[in-house]
């Protein structure tokens, strides 16, 4: 529409992240995907493995995502909160692509493709292969197709499927699909805050909100179920010092960074909120992502 000038395209941007989540636990244990304090439920290959993670992550194209899936509505982006001020840029080495760099830390980790079918094994010559799931909708369907080919070229294979929006994130986990389950190895969708609370959403990584059906899975948010007591203490210690405090920013960065450097997820798009304007409306403004696109509308006029 913006093409033919027919109107203006109008982007906010708040703290919503399409982002992979690496299971933590092990979707084939019994009960599957449960956080065991023992250790004993955790995943094999996943858990705690931030050099696997990044070299996942490197190999990926972010800019091809963008370009088929989100066009001005996304950019890449390496932490899971990119609010504009408060956002860390130590992970900004996931913006350019480097195969090469993957493939090397996957041989640093011992993971060889020692019979030569193209596909990596773990050390115990178990396949690197993962299943990976999304919801039925053609922007990520493509995603999963160019992250699956990118995956391939460093020897990893995954098992693509989708599953109905209704059921992947449906609030009372009535389905085995949904996000908070998490009863396979990867999932991939987008989650946000409604406020520009930083601690009060990286808060959601505590091994205390971990899903459990004792709990009520969607009752907790953290869904990879990453468990670490450093960022525990973190989060405790940033969710009591003042937003105007010396440190603060310092905490939220580092809240990032521990999240990124756990493997429990991997950043992959910074996602807009976005409206349009016809071309003789005039006044709007910018959009704000926090508000309503009608936050200014005192001063929208019709041009004559």
């Amino acid at each position: 529409m913006a093409a033919a000038g027919n109107g203006r395209l109008g982007t906010g941007f708040t703290a919503n992240v399409e982002h992979i989540n690496l299971n933590q636990t092990d979707p084939e244990a019994d009960p599957p995907s449960e956080y065991v304090a023992d250790g004993s439920g955790n995943h094999p290959i996943l858990f705690d493995n931030f050099e696997f993670a990044q070299a996942l992550s490197l190999a990926i194209d972010r800019d091809a995502l963008v370009q088929v899936g989100y066009g001005p509505s996304g950019v890449p982006t390496c932490t899971i909160w990119p609010v504009e001020g408060q956002n860390s840029s130590n992970q900004d080495w996931c913006l350019e692509r480097d195969v090469d760099e993957a493939n090397s830390i996957l041989d640093g980790l011992g993971y060889e493709d020692s019979d030569g079918d193209g596909t990596r094994e773990f050390t115990d010559g178990t396949p690197l292969e993962f299943d990976y799931v999304t919801s039925t909708n053609a922007v990520r369907q493509s995603n999963q197709d160019i992250i699956k080919a990118n995956w391939e070229e460093i020897g990893i294979q995954v098992n693509m499927s989708n599953e109905d929006g209704a059921l992947f994130f449906d609030g009372t986990s009535a389905s085995d699909a949904s996000i908070w389950k998490f009863f396979s190895d990867m999932e991939m969708f987008t989650n946000g805050a409604a406020v520009p609370d930083p601690v009060a959403y990286l808060g959601n990584y505590i091994t205390e909100q971990i899903p459990t059906a004792a709990d009520g899975w969607p009752a907790n948010n953290n869904i990879p179920r990453m468990q670490s007591a450093e960022f525990d203490e973190l989060f405790l210690e940033a969710s009591q010092t003042s937003p105007s405090a010396d440190n603060y920013q310092d905490l939220v960065t580092q809240m990032q960074d521990d999240i990124v450097e756990s493997g429990a997820l991997i950043p992959l798009i910074y996602r807009a909120n976005v409206s349009a304007w016809a071309n003789d409306i005039e006044g709007a403004g910018d959009l704000n992502g926090w508000d309503s696109e009608y936050w200014n509308i005192e001063e929208w006029f019709r041009a004559e």
